[in-house]
């Protein structure tokens, strides 16, 4: 039964990358980001990158491993989101160190991430490429927009007492943070931070309670294929408001 769910979910990511390409959207600076039906380009990124670490782990043969892993990895490109890029990375590294930790060195690992970058580059097309690196070095606004909100969040978070014990309530940082943006368009109104939504809406008692859990577990069980797709929600969460999306509870779903 488990098995048939995670190929179900492997199947609905491998349509949503088929879809996400197919679509006539004329590839752009404004236009290229694809959502792959999910509605946003954050969220289809995580979509994409559950996928990934699921075919990696559990299909077996390896030319249609090395057929979605390549299809899924474009598919971030189209996407568009420098979060969804950057978890990309960062799991990547982590199974390489997780099936080589036995025999790693510098020069294993120099090579093996120049091989990475080489085949990454070979396989996509240049102009894509081009503009997701283009958004990624160059959009500085996104990035203070963001920076805004978590100082938002923080101030929030740190306000009183009882909002650094327990937090606002559900939802506290995106009315407060809402009403601040209206007088300053340049912040963003989302946390775009699971960890700062988190210390605002339940103070330091909530975030020890949920997240010191998952670090726990995480730790425990590091290099355990099982647990690879709690990296997925940590690394998402660090600019995403995890709590609230469905692959929050979908992760906990597997593990569980």
């Amino acid at each position: 039964k488990n098995d048939y769910i995670l190929k179900s979910v492997i199947f609905s990511v491998f349509f949503s990358s088929i879809y996400s390409i197919v679509r006539p959207d004329t590839i752009s600076e404004w236009t290229f980001r694809k959502t792959g039906g999910t509605g946003d380009p954050n969220e289809f990124a995580c979509h994409l990158i559950i996928g990934f670490i699921l075919t990696w782990n559990h299909i077996n043969n390896r030319i249609l491993k090395l057929v979605l892993l390549t299809l899924f990895s474009f598919t971030i490109i189209l996407s568009g989101s420098i979060t969804g890029g950057l978890c990309f990375f960062l799991m990547v590294i982590y199974k390489i160190f997780s099936i080589f930790r036995k025999q790693i060195n510098l020069k294993s690992i120099i090579l093996t991430s120049f091989g990475i970058m080489i085949s990454y580059f070979i396989v996509l097309r240049l102009d894509v490429l081009a503009l997701y690196l283009n958004r990624a070095f160059t959009n500085t606004n996104n990035l203070i927009s963001r920076q805004k909100a978590w100082i938002n969040g923080i101030a929030l978070f740190r306000e009183n007492w009882y909002t650094f014990l327990i937090g606002g309530g559900p939802n506290f940082f995106d009315q407060r943070n809402s009403l601040l943006v209206s007088s300053k368009m340049d912040t963003a109104i989302a946390a775009h931070s699971m960890y700062i939504e988190i210390l605002a809406d339940t103070g330091i008692i909530g975030f020890i309670l949920i997240i010191c859990p998952i670090i726990y577990i995480l730790f425990k069980n590091l290099f355990n294929p099982k647990y690879d797709i709690f990296f997925v929600m940590l690394f998402m969460s660090l600019s995403l408001s995890m709590t609230y999306e469905k692959y929050f509870w979908l992760i906990f779903a597997f593990i569980l």
